[in-house]
């Protein structure tokens, strides 16, 4: 499986607390809070679940309170 366009954005050289908010902004377009256009909450939860496995303690917490709001559906 080749890397996909939007992938290649996350692969350059970034600090890593750069990439960590990559991955929750990106996360953030495919919810309600972002406006009135695509949804994809199942995507938006693995765009979070990415930006843990690298955030750092501070980072961390933002990308688990997005993740709870997804799952309280708020």
């Amino acid at each position: 499986m080749g890397i996909n366009r939007d992938e290649k954005l996350v692969l350059e050289d970034y600090e890593k607390a750069d990439k960590v908010w990559i991955y929750v902004r990106w996360g953030d377009l495919y919810t309600k809070w972002f406006g009135d256009n695509y949804y994809d909450l199942d995507r938006a939860r693995v765009l979070y679940e990415k930006a843990l496995e690298i955030a750092d303690d501070r980072s961390k917490l933002d990308a688990e309170l997005r993740i709870k709001d997804l799952e309280e559906g708020q």
